[in-house]
């Protein structure tokens, strides 16, 4: 591996594209917000702003225009001391239901899961494009039929009519407000689409990760990597798995849904 990256502009001897075309730069892809673009947040600072001494007291939390839950997860595991015996209730919410739907789902794995099983499916289903078949089988588990359960009792409900359902997990509590065409919607994720074979799902992947007109913006994240970050980075954008360079990939064949 080298130490030095000489981007292919450069190589060239030209103008990278975001210079000389503005139509490349300024849209390309889908217009989707899947994963934040900045490190999470623990938003609570107990030791500095709300008094780490006070371990009973109840908190109230609202993540408005959330995003995916990189704060959410942060802010629990590091921002609740040891020893809270509270009742600490969180607000989760976003315009886009993609980012909702998969919410949901990260949080039904957490509260249903013992953490050695769960952190394993909850990074690959937050991140990789491909599945082990047993992760999709512990999903349907987890998940499926109770909201299937809830589409059932509200299937004759008007489709734009707000529907609640609490979902218990010993002393914790899941409860998911939506449309009832959004219930709907939900259950739909568990599946592969019909026909999307391993193939099609990397095809259509690659198609934004590797555009030959987006490499220049690729050159330009890894002039400042260095070496093993780069390569990982590259890998990533291959096959869009999150593991190990050289971690084996042959489980993971089933498109994440």
């Amino acid at each position: 591996m080298k130490s030095k990256y000489v981007p292919g502009w450069v190589k060239q001897d030209r103008l990278p594209s975001w210079v000389s075309d503005s139509e490349v730069s300024s849209d390309f892809g889908v217009n989707q917000y899947l994963w934040g673009n900045m490190p999470a947040v623990n938003i609570l600072n107990m030791d500095e702003s709300e008094g780490v001494c006070d371990i009973h007291r109840d908190m109230n939390l609202l993540f408005a225009a959330s995003g995916d839950i990189r704060n959410v997860v942060k802010s629990i595991t590091e921002g609740l001391p040891d020893g809270y015996d509270g009742r600490c209730t969180l607000v989760i919410n976003d315009i886009n239901f993609m980012v909702v739907a998969r919410n949901a789902i990260l949080l039904f794995l957490a509260l249903s899961l013992e953490p050695e099983e769960a952190v394993t499916i909850l990074i690959h289903i937050w991140y990789s494009a491909l599945l082990a078949p047993a992760m999709i089988d512990t999903l349907g588990q987890v998940a499926l039929g109770r909201i299937a359960e809830v589409c059932e009792k509200i299937k004759y409900k008007p489709s734009t009519s707000l529907q609640a359902k609490t979902f218990s997990f010993g002393k914790r509590s899941l409860r998911l407000v939506l449309k009832k065409h959004q219930w709907d919607e939900l259950k739909n994720y568990f599946d592969v689409p019909r026909g999307l074979t391993q193939e099609d799902a990397q095809d259509i992947r690659r198609r934004i990760m590797l555009a030959p007109e987006r490499v220049d913006y690729l050159h330009r994240a890894l002039c400042n990597q260095p070496p093993p970050i780069r390569v990982a980075t590259v890998t990533f954008r291959e096959d869009g798995i999150l593991l190990p360079h050289g971690a084996s990939r042959e489980k993971f064949d089933v498109p994440n849904p």
